[in-house]
């Protein structure tokens, strides 16, 4: 694996998500609203993928959140 840098700050860390992860091979679980998307992720990590959950927060003076999927 490629020796990855992360910017610290979770706001910065979505917009490396949305570029540099696709780059590098991250994919997006998206269904048709949030409830959903949130349910998808859930059985991915129940199937052994590593899922990262991203919020970004549309104010930039506020923080976004950055968390890790558990297995179920």
């Amino acid at each position: 694996m490629k020796n990855l840098y992360l910017p610290t700050l979770s706001n910065k860390q979505a917009e490396w998500f949305e570029t540099d992860g696709i780059k590098n091979g991250w994919n997006f679980v998206k269904a048709g609203n949030r409830d959903e998307s949130f349910i998808q992720a859930q059985k991915f990590a129940n199937q052994g993928y590593f899922v990262v959950s991203v919020y970004k927060n549309a104010n930039p003076k506020r923080a976004g959140h950055i968390a890790v999927v558990v297995l179920k």
